[in-house]
């Protein structure tokens, strides 16, 4: 008797398993989306941020030369939009934020304002071939 109790939890707990992954993994429903769905479920702020991932670093390539302007670094940036399997508008954290970000200085409008970042050499083999004709 004990063992189809068990039996019978196990299959309970695999139809609900069922349900996460249907419902919520495979539609890529965000925690936000799960709260207004589910407006009764009460979630302290601190419980609440605490479940929050970290943010990972974005490593973006530099895609300016040195030659032209030996005092500026640029890196090309896609931006990223889209609609999620749940339909949720999906906005990319850094890529959308780079996008928006004041260009100058809000006050006068004319001095650029500098962007913070870290630079990390990855250990990437790649270079621009030699001879600057080479397509």
């Amino acid at each position: 008797r004990l063992s189809e109790c068990d039996s019978s939890e196990s299959a309970e707990r695999s139809r609900k398993g069922d349900a996460y992954v249907e419902e919520v993994l495979s539609k890529r429903r965000t925690l936000l989306e799960m709260l207004h769905e589910f407006p009764s479920a009460r979630v302290p702020l601190g419980a609440l941020l605490g479940m929050l991932p970290p943010m990972k670093p974005r490593y973006y390539s530099i895609s300016s030369s040195p030659r032209v302007s030996p005092d500026r670094v640029s890196i090309t940036v896609s931006v990223v939009k889209g609609q999620s399997p749940s339909g949720r508008q999906h906005l990319g954290a850094c890529s959308n934020h780079l996008k928006n970000s004041p260009r100058v200085w809000p006050i006068d409008g004319a001095a650029p304002l500098p962007t913070a970042v870290f630079v990390k050499d990855t250990g990437s083999s790649f270079r621009l071939p030699a001879d600057p004709a080479t397509p």
